[in-house]
């Protein structure tokens, strides 16, 4: 399993190029960004067996490839996490239950939430133990628009994540944001 670790900020859509191109953020750049189109499907069983267990299991396109996931709570902004390349359900949950993830229930599976978003993605290095996904996602949550800053520790402690984060959040007037995509995408349905 591995273990996700993130932050997540909403941002005002105008204030991206100020992100993107503050010279101080920049110092901290492993690379440039890159972009990625993605549109997520969030499922359950009929009977909302995965809601009741607090499992999110999301089909994920990233510009050309498919990927699964299973996702499960651990604390504050931490989850597990499983991830697989597949094509289809059948396909990803014998693949998710052989990293260990949780047994999900046999299909059928129902969509129940979508997402569809540009992210905009660099790797941050701020010092060599510690190292940071900055991702800028834009696009709708359902039938919402929504723009946010992710922040996710790659390398290093929680604690160096909740530093840099309250650093961004002071220097972009950022305001965190509790809530996964999924559960902002259910509100939308």
């Amino acid at each position: 399993m591995s273990k996700e670790i993130e932050l997540k900020f909403r941002l005002e859509e105008s204030k991206i190029p100020d992100v993107m191109l503050d010279a101080w953020l920049s110092s901290f750049f492993v690379s440039d960004f890159h972009e990625l189109r993605m549109e997520s499907t969030y499922f359950d069983t009929p009977a909302r067996v995965l809601q009741d267990a607090r499992i999110t299991f999301r089909m994920r396109k990233e510009n050309e490839e498919t990927r699964f996931t299973v996702k499960t709570p651990r604390g504050e902004h931490e989850r597990g996490e499983w991830e697989v390349s597949a094509e289809t359900i059948d396909e990803a949950l014998p693949a998710l239950a052989s990293l260990g993830a949780p047994t999900l229930p046999p299909p059928p599976y129902i969509p129940c939430a979508t997402a569809r978003f540009l992210r905009r993605m660099t790797r941050i290095s701020v010092s060599e133990q510690t190292e940071f996904e900055l991702c800028i996602d834009v696009g709708t949550l359902g039938t919402l628009p929504f723009c946010e800053l992710e922040l996710e520790l790659k390398r290093g402690t929680k604690a160096e994540l909740e530093a840099f984060g309250a650093l961004l959040a002071t220097r972009f007037s950022l305001v965190p944001e509790s809530r996964s995509k999924f559960a902002r995408a259910k509100l939308s349905q």
